[in-house]
């Protein structure tokens, strides 16, 4: 990872975790890049500190220096890729350095078939219209399933596995990425619920179509993360598209490469999405209770209050306790307890089982209650 240090980086959250997951959990080689030098109020990491950085802060101004940080910059990066076995051979072309004389290490075709500007509906869209064995995402959320509904309902009759990774709702990374998005706007007001809302509206688009499909030969899964993946996976059998999480700005506007599944970079994405899969939460359409399966056509033993309906319609426009209690001009203990309560009658033990239940119950109203303000 090449982490470019400025002031403004250094007081990034998103930033601080995203070079500490790639270095401390990852243990990739860190190659700090000071490109403006922070002010007197920024600290410097530990470690970053301890990291020799290469200095390209006085590039702008003087030739030489650009000259010279770029070359120091080269030979850093030879020597890092030369001290990772098995790493050197590895590196897609597109990302190595100009060759220099004597330099015989054999690049591959990273299999990058075309750079898309923004996320291109239209081509996902044609794929999935043609898929025969597979469809996977990997987003935070999607509006897939309101513009475009057929093309897993149709996918899912020729038999398709349809694997879809979202954001947990409840997850902080959630508010986190509210927050990153409108950084990058003019609006004053900061909507934190945004995120967590789009992501529970994608699960009740999934709950329904589940309910319309689970007869067909295919298959759908949806799993949860909680944690801050560093790109977005569509494949459609054995093309797929990549995107990143851009730092102040939605991901659909990010340019996203186009690649073939058997590539190189297809391959790493794919073991990425896996190992994604593979240590995420499994959501059930069909909640159970007490070990017994819940009929969705039968009544709740005990029917839900309305002010439990209240608070159910508020969870689902992604309230939090503390703002559905200022709401409802209660104690927060009083709103901790009529969920507690609307759990128990449910059968659930989530935020995101109770909106699947109740909405497998027809307990949700059509119009939705606004974002706090």
């Amino acid at each position: 990872m090449l982490l470019v240090i400025t002031p403004e980086a250094l007081r990034s959250r998103l930033v601080s975790s995203a070079w500490t997951y790639f270095y401390y959990e990852r243990e990739k080689p860190l190659i700090p890049i000071l490109r403006r030098s922070p002010g007197p109020t920024d600290r410097l990491n530990f470690m970053l500190a301890s990291l020799r950085s290469i200095d390209f802060a006085r590039v702008d101004t003087d030739e030489g220096e650009k000259e010279a940080a770029l070359a120091r910059l080269h030979h850093t990066l030879l020597q890092t890729y030369g001290s990772l076995s098995g790493i050197a051979d590895d590196v897609p072309s597109s990302y190595r350095t100009p060759p220099v004389p004597g330099d015989s290490a054999i690049t591959l075709d990273p299999g990058i078939v075309h750079v898309h500007p923004s996320m291109p509906v239209g081509t996902f869209v044609g794929w999935a219209q043609q898929a025969a064995r597979r469809i996977c995402i990997l987003t935070t959320w999607t509006g897939l399933l309101a513009s475009q509904p057929a093309i897993f309902h149709e996918a899912l009759q020729r038999g398709c596995a349809v694997q879809i990774l979202l954001l947990n709702p409840a997850s902080p990374l959630a508010r986190q990425r509210s927050l990153d998005i409108h950084l990058g706007t003019s609006t004053r007001f900061i909507d934190e619920q945004e995120v967590p809302r789009n992501i529970q509206t994608t699960i009740r688009q999934l709950a329904d179509l589940h309910q319309e499909v689970d007869h067909l030969p295919g298959s759908m899964d949806l799993r949860l993360y909680d944690l801050l993946p560093s790109f977005s996976w569509f494949r459609c059998d054995e093309r797929a598209l990549i995107g990143f999480f851009p730092h102040s700005t939605r991901m659909t506007t990010f340019p996203m490469l186009e690649v073939q599944a058997d590539s190189v970079l297809g391959r790493r994405f794919s073991q990425e999405f896996d190992a994604v899969w593979n240590h995420s939460t499994v959501i059930d359409f069909t909640p159970r209770s007490d070990a017994r399966s819940i009929d969705e056509s039968q009544p709740l033993a005990e029917p839900v209050s309305g002010r439990e309906t209240e608070i159910l319609q508020l969870i689902v426009a992604g309230w939090s306790n503390q703002e559905i209690a200022d709401q409802l001009v209660v104690t927060l203990a009083t709103v901790k307890k009529h969920i507690n309560n609307l759990y128990s009658k449910l059968g659930v033990r989530s935020r995101t089982q109770a909106i699947l239940r109740a909405h497998q119950l027809r307990l949700l109203q059509t119009n939705t209650p606004p974002s706090p303000l």
